[in-house]
């Protein structure tokens, strides 16, 4: 595990609700269901930026996550409910609100606006 996924590891244990669930979304067609792309289970944090306006969902790995990146639309996050169901916040343009680690950023950034009308219910295994 790199140092930055630990470092957000321990930010999302020390400050973030026990039993948070993060997961990289796409929505099934032009339905109100999504598709599970990848769960992150460690490495994340979110918080509000004010400058954007949205959820900043940080996640630090060193795999090799382009591919969905290049798929996710919405995420889902958050404790989940007795119906095992996530808040959804949605990506608006992925060019703009999709941030790929660079220049010694080690950090993926995704921002995203809730969505209040909208739930993911996680698959079970």
């Amino acid at each position: 595990m790199s140092g930055m996924n630990k470092l957000n590891t321990a930010l999302q244990t020390h400050l973030g609700v026990d039993g948070t669930r993060c997961f990289l979304l796409k929505r099934a067609g032009e339905t109100t269901r999504f598709t599970s792309i990848i769960e992150l289970t460690s490495g994340f944090y979110a918080d509000w930026s004010e400058y954007r306006q949205a959820m900043r969902f940080s996640y630090a790995t060193t795999t090799d996550i382009n591919n969905a990146a290049a798929q996710v639309t919405h995420i889902g996050y958050g404790v989940p409910d007795s119906g095992s169901r996530l808040e959804v916040y949605a990506i608006d343009d992925p060019t703009r609100d999709i941030v790929a680690p660079s220049n010694g950023d080690w950090f993926w950034k995704f921002y995203a606006v809730k969505v209040r009308t909208e739930r993911f219910t996680i698959p079970t295994p």
